[in-house]
């Protein structure tokens, strides 16, 4: 394990404009292997650093959202059955709190 985790080191301090790339583009695929956003975030924060880490993030999870809200517009059955399943596990109290 720790020679991958040397592996992974040597490629980021070597990729260049590759391993960013790689990075921002695994925060995309996120949703299709199930992995929680804050293990994809700490993990940038280890191999490139606080700041860095940080914004190739935000870059990954802005283009994700993105992604998915134009993904959601070309399927609107699929979004009412979204907007459904939110009022069976929120219920109407946000609604009617909303309108106060």
């Amino acid at each position: 394990m720790e020679q991958f985790g040397t592996y992974i080191m040597v490629f980021i301090e070597t990729g260049g404009l590759l391993a960013p790339i790689l990075f921002i583009s695994f925060h995309l695929l996120r949703p299709l292997f199930f992995l929680p956003v804050a293990f994809i975030c700490i993990s940038g924060g280890i191999l490139f650093g606080t700041v860095a880490g940080t914004l190739y993030s935000l870059i990954g999870i802005t283009l994700s959202s993105i992604i998915f809200y134009a993904i959601i517009r070309w399927m609107p059955r699929t979004f009412k059955k979204l907007v459904n399943l939110k009022r069976k596990l929120m219920g109407t109290v946000l609604n009617s709190q909303h309108r106060k």
